[in-house]
């Protein structure tokens, strides 16, 4: 007995002298942690908590980051203690969760918050999200807008759409940009308060602000709402490419068919020009086109069957295009001028979220695009082959998330 005794006692010293590496010790605790949510040892909350704290408050990055997003799977549903420690807002876990100084955390810890507190509407989780919109990595504040969505129940969370147009107005400009994302989100049809704010957005000095808010007014407006389609009218103008892109396909989805007042309005846009010098060679035209595709598609969803009008105009705009530079907007322009010159009545579908009726889903964020969803009776009528179909269905064929913000100012 003395030997083992004095062989522990070495053991310790040894141990002592050099400690397990802070690495190993992670990695034990979440396997313990692993083995707790899986049944193989005592699945007592107070367990998993504690296990959890050790993990929370490691020195490493990588372990602190794996314990944010282990919560999501062997938390219980909505478990306040567990929310409480994402959020940082108590003393054991201050500087941990949305609180932590890597930003990897505080996206994981707000994933797992929006996971964690699903369609509960839980205002402190809310609330720590919506402060997110203001931290200074690009990750985090993403995280938080797709987190937020889910936490809010669509529709009937009045205190996270009071929130949002409270920051809406803020002096943050990603704040304002998030939160007019976020209300196009959460927010049903037609609601008056969400409707007058967007507009103010609109009006913005940023014009990621004013992009955010057209394309969110375009959801929540309802069709026909002549108010919102006269704050939207003006972007047509904006100096701003993709401002004047975003707010054709809103126009599209809020006015009704046969509106002469957007029709005349879209009409303008198919001379869409450029002013900024192209940094690149295909810039200065890749970003006009944009803009002119799009607004070929709103015409054909708001003109009616056999509009004189609208028809003369497409086709005097089909004869100054330049083949093959102008193959996409020259096969978009023939397939409006054979989809209104038939008897059979069709619908278009403007930027495949909501649509143009009364509803649908919406996306999650980010990247606007147009699409054109017609009847099978149109489609039966139509002389486009496949490939222009596939065009038709995803018009936004070409990338421009790499422009820069001075390309594209537009005349009008």
């Amino acid at each position: 007995m003395v030997a083992i005794e004095d062989a522990r006692s070495s053991v310790r010293a040894v141990v002592a002298e050099h400690p397990c590496p802070s690495w190993l010790q992670g990695i034990a605790t979440a396997n313990r942690l692993r083995n707790t949510s899986s049944g193989h040892e005592e699945s007592d909350p107070q367990v998993v908590f504690a296990t959890m704290q050790q993990l929370c408050m490691h020195g490493k990055v990588a372990q602190r980051l794996a314990a944010a997003r282990m919560l999501s799977r062997v938390s219980r549903y909505a478990d306040v203690n567990v929310l409480d420690f994402l959020r940082g807002n108590n003393i054991s876990s201050e500087g941990f969760g949305m609180r932590d100084k890597a930003s990897e955390v505080r996206a994981a810890a707000a994933t797992t918050a929006g996971v964690l507190a699903r369609d509960t509407g839980n205002p402190a989780i809310i609330a720590s999200l919506i402060d997110l919109f203001e931290d200074s990595d690009g990750t985090v504040r993403s995280s938080a807008l797709s987190a937020l969505s889910k936490v809010a129940a669509l529709g009937s969370d009045q205190y996270c759409v009071d929130t949002l147009l409270l920051r809406l107005a803020g002096s943050s400009w990603s704040a304002r940009v998030l939160s007019a994302q976020a209300l196009g989100d959460i927010a049903v049809r037609g609601m008056p308060s969400v409707v007058s704010g967007l507009a103010a957005a609109l009006a913005d000095d940023d014009w990621a602000v004013q992009k955010a808010a057209a394309k969110s007014m375009g959801i929540v407006a309802n069709v026909g709402d002549l108010f919102a389609l006269e704050a939207l009218l003006p972007l047509l103008h904006d100096a701003d490419w993709r401002v004047r892109k975003t707010a054709v396909v809103a126009i599209g989805n809020v006015a009704e068919r046969g509106c002469l007042r957007a029709i005349t309005a879209i009409l303008l846009r198919l001379d869409d020009t450029s002013v900024a010098a192209p940094q690149r060679l295909d810039q200065g035209t890749a970003d006009v086109l944009d803009v002119k595709l799009s607004a070929v598609i709103v015409l054909e969803r708001l003109a009616e069957a056999n509009d004189a009008h609208v028809l003369g105009a497409l086709y005097t705009f089909q004869g100054s295009l330049r083949l093959p530079l102008d193959d996409k907007l020259h096969r978009a322009v023939m397939h409006a001028c054979e989809n209104l010159s038939a008897v059979i009545a069709h619908d278009v579908e403007i930027d495949g979220e909501r649509g143009c009726g009364a509803g649908g889903e919406g996306d999650e964020y980010e990247d606007e695009s147009c699409s054109v969803a017609s009847d099978e009776s149109v489609r039966s009528v139509s002389s486009c082959d496949s490939s222009d179909e596939a065009l038709f269905h995803n018009v936004h064929a070409l990338d421009y998330a790499h422009y820069p913000a001075t390309v594209g100012a537009g005349g009008g």
